[in-house]
């Protein structure tokens, strides 16, 4: 069931996402800043008391998912190997608790380039695109076996500190997304915009689109637990 969700997700929003990503980049980060900010959020919220190792456990991982963001480049080199590994990390994201396999990507500089191969192999029946297809998907399932006991252990013996560190790497990884950037010298740098207009508007729209998601499915999750458990949910 997994397995067909991921494979229905990538066959019906790629061309969407494609079209997105080419047209209107700045209001789909923005977007993705929304649903990151909203799950970390989330996640924060299922740790009961935030001691000194938790906040620790937190700076370590906002530390290290902003040093992989600022020591990698825009792009690294592409090859099968670096796709499978790439696959493998995703999906490893995926199965976290509110982590994004799509943040991780965009940190690897594989995002737009697995989405563009996927987008042309499935719409424009390019045969180029299958080797690729076919080493993230190997990726894919290779991580996924190898990683879920790794993490059941985590989240059985050390729940609280692992999702500390989990809420700190999508804090980290929120400087990669930031909607609004500029290059100076060849160098990405991340901006606020000097003036409000009419793009503006709609890419801060989009940031709340995403937060609306996540706190709307939060509070659908919540109407679904027994009433004791609502109550220290909200607590």
């Amino acid at each position: 069931a997994l397995g067909a969700g991921i494979l229905t997700a990538i066959i019906s929003l790629a061309k969407v996402i494609h079209h997105l990503l080419m047209t209107h980049p700045v209001m789909l980060w923005s977007f993705f800043f929304g649903l990151i900010i909203a799950s970390c959020v989330h996640i924060g919220r299922t740790i009961p008391q935030w001691r000194l190792k938790e906040i620790a456990m937190l700076v370590v991982g906002a530390v290290i998912a902003a040093f992989i963001s600022l020591a990698s480049p825009t792009e690294t080199a592409v090859t099968l190997p670096i796709v499978f590994a790439a696959g493998s990390i995703a999906i490893c994201a995926m199965i976290l608790p509110g982590i994004s396999g799509s943040s991780l990507l965009l940190i690897m500089g594989q995002y737009g380039y697995i989405l563009h191969k996927v987008y042309s192999l499935v719409y424009e029946r390019d045969p180029h695109g299958i080797s690729v297809v076919l080493a993230f998907g190997a990726g894919i399932v290779l991580g996924i076996l190898a990683f879920s006991r790794v993490l059941s252990q985590l989240l059985s013996r050390a729940h609280d500190p692992t999702m500390a560190i989990l809420t700190g790497l999508m804090l980290g990884s929120l400087r990669k997304i930031w909607p609004f950037r500029t290059y100076v010298e060849g160098k990405e740098l991340n901006i606020l915009p000097d003036t409000f207009n009419t793009t503006t508007g709609i890419t801060i729209c989009c940031f709340f689109v995403g937060l609306g998601i996540i706190l709307t499915l939060m509070k659908m999750e919540k109407s679904q637990l027994p009433v004791g458990e609502q109550e220290e949910t909200s607590l």
